[in-house]
């Protein structure tokens, strides 16, 4: 039972250290909104939640003013992610091609490997936004 209390509070002391590293470990309240609306656009992919989201999210990006950052990161993969998801939902390919193109263009940069340094996983979400998208292209 000791040994299992003690696994346990190792997993929680690493994860905790890995939130302080990668910058969420104290999420301002505007991306907690922005979070929020992202998740309310997925129980119920509407255009109301949609543009909730984008408002959300826009004004939490814009309030924070660095989109290289960790936080920065979780803004741009959380507003590509919605907006290729709405882009299926529409079938919206101008839509698909913002998408496309502005995911293409993070990887020509090199943005996507920076990225996911910085944010694990955020090379893979963007990357399956990407794919999502292209498939509305076609």
């Amino acid at each position: 039972m000791i040994s299992r209390l003690f696994l346990v509070g190792c997993l929680l002391l690493a994860c905790l250290g890995v939130a302080a590293c990668d910058g969420f470990s104290q999420l301002p309240p505007a991306d907690s909104k922005a979070e929020l609306a992202r998740d309310n656009y997925l129980a119920n992919p509407t255009r109301n939640a949609y543009v909730a989201f984008l408002r959300a999210n826009g004004q939490a990006a814009s309030n924070h003013n660095e989109p290289h950052d960790g936080v920065g990161i979780r803004y741009q993969v959380r507003a590509l992610e919605i907006e290729a998801a709405e882009a299926e939902a529409t079938n919206d390919a101008r839509l698909a091609k913002e998408v496309v193109d502005r995911v293409d263009v993070m990887d020509e940069d090199d943005y996507l490997s920076l990225y996911d340094e910085t944010v694990p996983g955020s090379r893979e979400r963007l990357e399956a936004a990407r794919v999502r998208a292209q498939a509305v292209m076609q």
